[in-house]
Parts: structure tokens; C-alpha cells; sequence
């Protein structure tokens, strides 16, 4: 009799093991992997919905004809114009000045490049240091490629910002170097 109840005692402990480890295995591997993809699903879908949003504005604004360069062709509104470097720069910052100002986010700094040229195209450029959060350096991005005059952005990193202890985080610092073609000489 003490022989069936220490066996049975023997497999209730194996089983309670059995469950035990399945258990933890469930809890530190499953529940977290699960809670980070569906995480991601959430942000991906966040992502969808703020570019889908983005291509809508865009649309209209292309149908509505609203734009800076107004009363150009669409030749001439594609290039950066001015009768110097120094104004073309000054527009070049201005531009983005604004897109970043309409975004909400702030521009740390801005420093000109020296014009280049590569292939048939002359090119401005400057270097932007951005604050802001991920979506409004998101509109700004898309706003800074999809408007007139052409801007390119062709360096992008991305820290986030240092944040005092306990305050929220959601702030992200941005290094930009854009550029544009500037407007070819005529004759």
C-alpha cells in the first residue's frame, strides 16, 4: 500500500513538473513573442493608415493645384531657382523651414553644402538637424519628395532624443541632407 502511494505520489510530482515547465515555457517565451507581433501589427497598421492619409493629401493637393510654385510650368516648379548660391540656399531653407513648421516639427539647425554638380544638373544642398516625432518626421520626408520644387533626401539618420528621467519619450532627432536641381540657365 505505501509502495502505490509513493508511486503514485512519484507521477503526480512528474506531472506537476510536466506542467510546471510547460508553464514557464508558455510565460517567458510565447506570451511575450506574442505581445511584441501583435505590437508590430498594431504599429504596421498605424503605418497603413498614416500613409494611406498621406497619398490622399497628396492626390488632393496635386488635383487642387495648390503648390509654391504656382504660376510655373511644371518644368520650371521642379527646379530650385534663384539668381545666386546664396538665394538659392536661402529658398532651399526656407522650403524646408516651412514643410517642417506645417509638420509640427522644429528645426535644430541648417547648414549649406556647396553646390555640386552631378551629370547635366547643378545641385543645392544643406544639412538639417530635425526634431520631432516619428509622424511628423514622416510627413516631413514625404512632403520634402512629393512637392515642387524636387527635394531629395539623400542622407537620413535618426537618434532618438535624450530625455530626462521619467519624462515621456517619443522625440526622435533627425540629420538630413537634402537636395534639389537647381534651374538650368536658359541660352
Amino acid at each position: 500500500m505505501i509502495e502505490t502511494l509513493r508511486s503514485a505520489v512519484s507521477k503526480l510530482a512528474a506531472l506537476a513538473i510536466l506542467v510546471g515547465g510547460i508553464w514557464s515555457i508558455y510565460a517567458f517565451a510565447v506570451t511575450p513573442l506574442t505581445e511584441r507581433l501583435t505590437a508590430a501589427e498594431e504599429g504596421l497598421e498605424q503605418q497603413r493608415r498614416l500613409l494611406g492619409h498621406l497619398l490622399a493629401e497628396a492626390h488632393s493637393a496635386r488635383l487642387s493645384g495648390t503648390g509654391l510654385q504656382g504660376g510655373l510650368s511644371a518644368d520650371d516648379a521642379a527646379f530650385i531657382s534663384g539668381g545666386s548660391e546664396a538665394s538659392r540656399v536661402a529658398l532651399l531653407q526656407s522650403r524646408v523651414a516651412q514643410i517642417a513648421s506645417l509638420a509640427g516639427a522644429r528645426i535644430g539647425s541648417s547648414r549649406a553644402m556647396a553646390e555640386r554638380d552631378q551629370g547635366t544638373l547643378r545641385l543645392a544642398g544643406i544639412d538639417v538637424q530635425i526634431a520631432g516625432t516619428i509622424d511628423q518626421l514622416q510627413r516631413v520626408l514625404h512632403a520634402l519628395e512629393s512637392q515642387n520644387p524636387v527635394l531629395v533626401v539623400e542622407t537620413l539618420e535618426i537618434i532618438r532624443s535624450p530625455v530626462a528621467e521619467g519624462a515621456p519619450s517619443g522625440n526622435l532627432d533627425a540629420r538630413l541632407v537634402v537636395t534639389g536641381a537647381i534651374k538650368p540657365k536658359q541660352g
